[in-house]
């Protein structure tokens, strides 16, 4: 069931509508029935399957509270014990519960990484792949682990509630594609009392709209012309791959921010909040400040369950002891600080695929983030030297241009087929870039006609003083409930028939799917 399909819209207002009707202690559990609809919906199979992995997830961190508890008890019962056997005796209860953690991640990561595996050797049919591998598992994947790992952190207690810690895994407005919750911030909204609140619904239809907008009207248009030269790459000129990949990198954007205002949107309607996963990354300074600003749940995942852990666990630390003795005591921190970055950004490549594509996607933008803080001392030399100060609005361009372009050439290693594909492509565009092939009006117009164009580019020109306002921290739904009620509403009326005019969808297309929905 698509968020850009009349189908899911049908369901929404229904469940929207009898959200409110029913009983406020009963409302969670209509979000329950709703997101088990829209689970099994796509396949029996992806229902069961997460119901499988909820429950070990939900028994995981009750055993583990479990213990907390029997040591906690032995503790009490044994005050009189010396230091060493306190310690003994806490270092038995922590490998048990790492026991049970390391039990849960072979479990849910092995079937993760057998079914990508699969995919990759052809061993399932693509007719099949919706079927067999459910959809959104490495999002829902993370939330879980991430509960039961804070749990034993003993951030908050585990969930008694088997049916509430359910729904806030399954929560179908975050499902498929994210954002990556936080089970205790999820939890204590959707089970307060909510009341109809007239301006957060609008709020919230508005944000969806506007993701709607985002999704059919730019994203999947641009995704015509982009297949089309993706399609053909080894017959087209290295300037039109650079337009194509500048055009994919746009679509890329358009397509996931469009799902995440839609599902924060959604959400927003029924009183819930989620995080947010976008803040305007192309307008970044570096590819540090890019990654801060572009799925930003999963970076933040990444950074709190993998990246400190492996930087405070003893390897860590041992690691920092020995590059001290080589590198003085700041190196040492560093050489500590650049592995836990390259086990990051390696298993961000993993998340998305075992293929050699991603796999090297997520090794070249390690480098660059340890060369990035490894140079950074010399380039502030070199800026000082010339008094160049990065306040300076011709710098600030200069290097939004610098990040996007790099971000363009990563992203040709997400996009082409393979990694081979991908090296000849940029091969392609930087030593066979013709200028001249950018003036052939016939490849331009293959699939899209000048109508398309002329759409793309006022609806670009749109999303871009948008996203301009929005980096001015400038919200635009505030803007318009300052206007006057006949402005307010043809503004609303208008972005609707936009797409319902100009949206690509209808006899003859098949809707495309959310780009990040495949991981």
């Amino acid at each position: 069931m698509q968020f850009a399909s009349v189908e899911f819209g049908i369901f929404f207002l229904l469940v929207l509508g009898i959200y409110y009707l029913v009983n406020q202690r009963r409302r969670w559990m209509v979000l329950l029935a709703a997101s088990m609809v829209f689970c099994g919906h796509s396949s029996p199979w992806h229902f069961i399957y997460l119901m499988i992995a909820i429950s070990v997830s939900f028994f995981a961190a009750k055993i583990i509270e479990k213990l907390h508890e029997d040591e906690a008890r032995e503790l009490f019962h044994k005050k009189d014990i010396s230091r060493e056997e306190k310690k003994k005796l806490k270092n038995h209860f922590k490998k048990k519960k790492q026991w049970v953690i390391g039990v849960l991640l072979f479990l849910l990561l092995t079937v993760i990484l057998a079914l990508k595996l699969a995919k990759k050797l052809s061993l399932i049919q693509e007719g099949a792949l919706g079927i067999l591998i459910p959809l959104g598992i490495s999002y829902y994947t993370l939330v879980m682990i991430g509960y039961c790992i804070d749990v034993y952190r003993e951030k908050y207690p585990a969930d008694s509630n088997f049916f509430k810690f359910t729904l806030t895994i399954m929560y179908f407005p975050s499902l498929l594609q994210g954002p990556i919750n936080r089970v205790d911030a999820l939890r204590e909204q959707l089970f307060q009392e909510i009341h109809w609140n007239y301006f957060e619904v609008k709020a919230g239809l508005q944000r969806a709209v506007w993701g709607l907008f985002k999704k059919l009207v730019i994203a999947d248009r641009l995704a015509i012309f982009v297949n089309q030269i993706y399609g053909d790459f080894g017959n087209q000129a290295g300037s039109f791959l650079a337009v194509g990949t500048i055009a994919y990198a746009i679509q890329l954007y358009a397509d996931f921010s469009g799902y995440m205002d839609i599902a924060i949107g959604i959400s927003r309607t029924f009183g819930v909040k989620l995080a947010e996963n976008f803040k305007c990354p192309y307008f970044s300074v570096s590819i540090s400040e890019f990654w801060k600003k572009w799925h930003i749940t999963l970076g933040d995942w990444f950074k709190d369950y993998l990246m400190f852990p492996f930087a405070m666990s003893q390897t860590g630390r041992n690691i920092g002891k020995q590059g001290q003795r080589i590198f003085g005591k700041q190196g040492g921190k560093k050489l500590t600080l650049y592995l836990a970055t390259m086990l990051v950004w390696f298993s961000t490549g993993l998340w998305h695929g075992i293929e050699w594509n991603f796999i090297t996607w997520g090794g070249v933008y390690g480098v660059i983030m340890v060369l990035s803080d490894f140079l950074d001392p010399l380039f502030e030399k070199i800026r000082n030297r010339w008094g160049i100060t990065k306040e300076k609005r011709w710098f600030r361009f200069f290097c939004y241009i610098r990040t996007f372009s790099i971000v363009c050439l990563a992203d040709i290693l997400f996009r082409a087929p393979g990694l081979r594909e991908a090296v000849i492509i940029i091969k392609k565009i930087l030593f066979e870039f013709q200028v001249s092939a950018i003036e052939n009006t016939e490849i331009w117009l293959l699939q899209l006609t000048e109508q398309d164009y002329v759409v793309l580019v006022i609806c670009l020109i749109a999303g871009l003083l948008v996203h301009i306002l929005h980096q001015k921290r400038k919200s635009v739904s505030v803007i318009l409930e300052q206007r006057n009620v006949v402005t307010r509403w043809m503004v609303y009326f208008g972005i609707t028939w936009i797409i319902i005019l100009f949206g690509i969808y209808g006899s003859g297309y098949s809707l495309e799917g959310f780009a990040y929905m495949q991981f």
